[in-house]
């Protein structure tokens, strides 16, 4: 099997190691899968796994289910594993007292980078979920310090669609980015005295970029000192 090169794979891990973390923690830890009998047990475990996922879906929609590529685990030049040391003390907890799910997110944020960064090399990603995380663990001998944040297929393609495959195959579909949200009643209050507030304004939000502006020109204003979320 032909694996990424080793300068493109350093560029990748690169990029994910400078991606923003809580306390600039850089707690993602990675590992790249080569052996062919490791990725045959990794496969193993997602097959196990693909069966009862499929057995929670009736009819068509089972039958749509069976059709779909959800891994390319043995096809892909390269498989990677990302991990999250919540655990380790740099950062010396900066963010994470109240927040401690941050260092997952910041995970996540590193996976993005390097997902952003493979598209540049026009190398796609996958990320196989339907997996036994435990199952996963033993195969790859995880320590337990460390959690299991994503098992990652790269491969290089000739171009990349203008729709996601689960839409093409009419699985979901996207929802348009000028679609109204929900309504969000949001009122801003301003502080009078150190122990009484009054509402000052009322804002209901259609949209993301509608409140950002909305709440920009109420600072602008200085019609606030306390905003506060009501939702």
């Amino acid at each position: 099997m032909c694996h990424l090169p080793e300068d493109l794979i350093s560029r990748l891990l690169t990029a994910a190691h400078s991606a923003p973390s809580v306390g600039l923690m850089q707690l993602s830890r990675f590992i790249v899968i080569r052996d062919p009998a490791i990725r045959s047990d990794v496969y193993g475990v997602f097959e196990r796994a693909n069966v009862q996922a499929a057995a929670s879906y009736a009819g068509g929609r089972r039958e749509q289910y069976a059709d779909l590529k959800l891994e390319g685990i043995l096809e892909a030049p390269q498989n990677l594993c990302v991990l999250c040391d919540s655990g380790s003390g740099r950062g010396h907890g900066l963010g994470r007292q109240t927040m401690p799910e941050t260092a997952l997110y910041s995970t996540v944020c590193a996976i993005h980078n390097l997902w952003l960064a493979a598209r540049s090399e026009g190398v796609v990603v996958g990320w196989v979920s339907i997996l036994d995380p435990e199952k996963l663990r033993e195969v790859l001998h995880i320590p337990a310090h460390l959690t299991l944040v994503a098992c990652l297929c790269l491969h290089y393609v000739n171009g990349f669609d203008s729709e996601p495959d689960l839409e093409r195959h009419g699985w979901e579909r996207r929802v348009p980015v000028d679609l109204p949200v929900p309504t969000i009643e949001i009122q801003i209050f301003t502080k009078i005295q150190q122990s009484s507030y009054r509402a000052t304004s009322a804002v209901t939000c259609w949209e993301p970029s509608s409140l950002q502006t909305r709440l920009a020109a109420f600072c602008l204003s200085g019609c606030f000192s306390y905003p506060l979320a009501v939702v």
